[in-house]
Formats: structure tokens, sequence, C-alpha cells
């Protein structure tokens, strides 16, 4: 029974092999099927070798296609970057129109028509400026400041463009107009590696100098250059005062000759003057002013004792003045003292200047203090109030015994021994 069971599934097996096998044998084999490339005769009509800015640029083959997807790619290249175009069946053929993006930038174009990595046609065209629709013109002048003569100068620098912001060829004439004062310039220019530029020589006369230009039509607006004088050259100053005294009180008044550059041009406002008096010890007194007009003052206060000055003017690093000496009397030939019984409290003054009116506030005193040895201990100064001047010499620094006082005031000088026991020489 067994072995009839097993008989039996392997005739069931065998029946199932039959039949698959059977129907394996009906069936058809699938293939795929795929279009037949493109001939290497599909090839574009005769195209031009330039074309204007803008232009509509399309790519004609009088091939018959029947399938979009028979087409080959075009592969177009320019300074901006590489593109792939596709083309469109029509009734004449096949025809791939280029983007705005490639036909408004001007320079070489190459293109390649490729069908599955096989080029089947490759060629280069020109795109050029278009300047029938108004262009564009930029311009630049600088710098904007300049002095006047032989040597500074002012560049123009204009770059005209067509309306798509391509540069024109060279060779594209500019016309430059440049104004000062009564006189206009025309200059022809012509542009060179995309630009036209010119040089405005500074005039000798200080002023503003206007420019313009134009180009196809347009101009540019208008651009400034100011022309400042040049460096000043040599000048005179002079001085005015109330009065010739040394009070230390009232001021001097320097003022220079109306300043002018080589080409008498009076130099500009806010030019900084430096005054520089030296006394008969060889300091150095300084003061400085700003030109107005050509013309700088400056102020100095009056010394509080007789000297005699000597003054220049300068303008750093271009000019100097002449030199002068300027003389002050002494505004007083003495002035009293008076000393306390004990020899500690000193008044000086008051002292009257040269109307016999008291000598100003602010005049400076000064009392050296020197021990009996003539070593100096200490120096006091002070400045005259009404005319006087009061010192007190402290028991608690200044012991009893004897000293030798400097009082000196207006260059004048007395000297007195003191015994702090209260006698006095």
């Amino acid at each position: 029974m067994v072995i009839l069971e097993i008989l039996n599934n392997m005739k069931n097996i065998l029946v199932l092999l039959f039949v698959f096998g059977i129907l394996s044998c009906s069936s058809e084999k699938e293939t795929e099927v795929k279009p037949d490339k493109v001939s290497n005769d599909f090839k574009f009509n005769d195209l031009k070798k330039e074309f204007l800015a803008d232009e509509t640029i399309v790519f004609i083959s009088e091939s018959k296609i029947n399938s979009i997807d028979l087409l080959p790619k075009l592969v177009v290249t320019n300074s901006f970057g590489t593109i792939i175009v596709g083309g469109e069946i029509a009734n004449a053929g096949v025809q791939y129109s280029l983007p705005k993006i490639i036909t408004r930038k001007i320079g070489l174009v190459d293109w390649k028509l490729v069908d599955e990595s096989i080029v089947l046609q490759s060629g280069t065209f020109e795109i050029l400026p278009n300047i029938s629709k108004k262009n564009g013109l930029e311009s630049y002048f600088g710098p904007r400041s300049i002095s006047a003569g032989d040597i500074d100068f002012s560049m123009l620098v204009v770059i005209p463009s067509d309306v798509y912001d391509n540069p024109v060829l060279d060779g594209t004439t500019v016309e430059l107009r440049y104004q000062f004062e009564n006189d206009v310039t025309d200059v022809p220019l012509e542009t060179d590696d995309l630009i036209a530029w010119y040089n405005v020589g500074a005039p000798h006369k200080s002023g503003r100098i206007l420019v313009t230009a134009l180009c196809n039509g347009v101009k540019s607006k208008e651009l400034t250059s100011i022309v400042f004088p040049a460096n000043a050259t040599t000048f005179k100053i002079d001085y005015t005062r109330d009065h010739a005294y040394a009070d230390g009180n009232q001021i001097i008044r320097f003022n220079t000759s109306i300043i002018k550059d080589e080409f008498g041009n009076v130099i500009s406002d806010g030019t900084l003057v430096s005054f520089t008096a030296v006394n008969t010890k060889g300091i150095q007194l300084q003061a400085v002013g700003l030109s107005i007009g050509g013309v700088a003052i400056a102020k100095m206060l009056h010394p509080d004792k007789k000297d005699t000055w000597k003054v220049k003017a300068y303008v750093t690093g271009a000019a100097k003045s002449n030199a002068i000496n300027v003389s002050f009397k002494t505004a007083f030939d003495d002035y009293p003292v008076n000393i306390s019984k004990d020899n500690r409290r000193i008044i000086v003054g008051p002292i009257t200047s040269f109307m016999n009116q008291l000598a100003p506030d602010g005049l400076l005193v000064r009392l050296a203090i020197n021990d009996s040895d003539k070593q100096r201990i200490e120096t006091k100064v002070s400045t005259l109030q009404n005319g006087k001047v009061m010192y007190y010499l402290d028991p608690d620094f200044y012991p009893d015994g004897n000293y030798e006082i400097e009082i000196k005031s207006a260059g004048i000088v007395k000297t007195y021994n003191l015994n702090l026991d209260g006698s006095t020489d």
C-alpha cells in the first residue's frame, strides 16, 4: 500500500512538470524595442557668424524626424557658462531656439550638436553689442579736488554700454566736454578695452572744473573737480598793539599779508599759520591762526618785563614770512616793599604802572628765601591783587635766624637780609 501511494504521488509530479513545459513553450519572449539613432547627416542650415544682442537666434535643420525622443541635444557655451537646449519638431524640420540668457550677452559662443555623446556638428558665432536702443553711460571723475598748477589732474573714465549692460565695441566714439570759468573744451575719444578715458589737467587758477560725456546720443551726468590753490609762497607779517609796555596784561596781534600761491591764487580759507616768537633768553613762544581771505591773525600776551621778540610765521611745509623785531618797555621802574617789625610779614606794593595806575591783577611776584649761607630754601610765587602781594614767613617753618630774601617782579630784583629775631638790615 505504501509503495502504491508513493507511485501515485510521483505520477502527479510528472504531470505537473509536463504542463509547465507546454506553457513555457507556447509563451512569446518579450524584446526591448529601441528607436533608431539619428543619422550622421543631421545638420543645421547655414548659420550667421554675428548677431546683435537680444536678436532671435534659431538653429534650423531640414532633417525629418518623427519622434522627439530622437532629437539630439544642442550644447551652448559662452563666458557665463554652459546650457543644454532641446529641439522642437516643426513643419520645416527641427529647430533649436536659444534663450535670452545667451542671446543678450556679448562675446563668442561655442555650440555642439550631440547625439548620445557623438558630436554631429559644432561651430562658433559672436554676439555684438546692440546700440540701436538707448544705451547706458557710466562715468567716473576723480580725484574730486586737485591743486592748481602743471602737475595735478583729474581723470575721467567713461564706460558706454548697450541696453543690456554689454560694453560697446572698441573704437566707439565718445565726446568729452569740460568747462573752467568761461572756457569750454571738446575732446573726441574712442573706447579701448571697454572704456574711454582722459586726464583733465589742473589750470593755474583756483576754481571748479565741470565735465560731461556723450556717446550715441546719451549724456552722462555732470561731474565736478575743485581746483584748490597750490602751496603758499613767501609772505610778510606785521603787528598791532595798544601800547609797548611789558605789563603782562595786554594783547599783541600779529597778522600776515594776503598769502598767495605761485600763480597768484589766494590760499584756501582755514590754512594753518604758525607764529613763533623768540625772546632775548632764547625761549620760544608760539601762537597759531587760521587764514580767512588769505590773511591769518594770531594773538599773544605781553611779557611781564622788558624784552625783545624776534617773530616769524610759517605755513608748515610750504612757506615762511620775513622776521620782525618787537620791543617791550618796562611798565614800571620800581616798587615798594614793606617788612613788618618781626621781619616775618612782607608786603610788595602797591605797584603802579606806566600811567601811575595800579598794575593789573595777575602780575607775577616771586619771593626766593635763602639761608645764611645763601642756599635756596624755598621760592614762593604769587600774583598781584589790587596792586599788592603779601608773604608770611611762618615760625613753624622758618625758625629764628638770619635769612636772605630776593623779590622779583617785572624783571626788577630786590634783595634783603632778615633776622627773624626782629632786626632788619
